[in-house]
């Protein structure tokens, strides 16, 4: 099988990792940086803007949700 252009593969622990260094507010070098890829970079609308690659929605209870595009299609 043919992986399509820009394929990575990944276990579900790598994947862990991953969310894990995203989710982590340590002071640390690599936790400025996902604060900084995660900080409103492009304001769409009231409720939805972009980080670096980042999507940022605020939901209806003002939660505000981040999550991350893999698929470009």
């Amino acid at each position: 099988m043919i992986a399509p252009p820009r394929a990575f593969r990944s276990t579900s622990e790598n994947l862990l990792k991953f969310l894990q260094a995203n989710l982590s507010t340590a002071n640390t070098q690599m936790g400025a940086i996902f604060v900084r890829s995660q900080s409103q970079y492009l304001e769409d609308t009231e409720t939805f803007c972009m980080g670096l690659d980042w999507l940022i929605s605020t939901l209806p209870n003002e939660q505000v949700l981040y999550w991350h595009k893999l698929l470009h299609i």
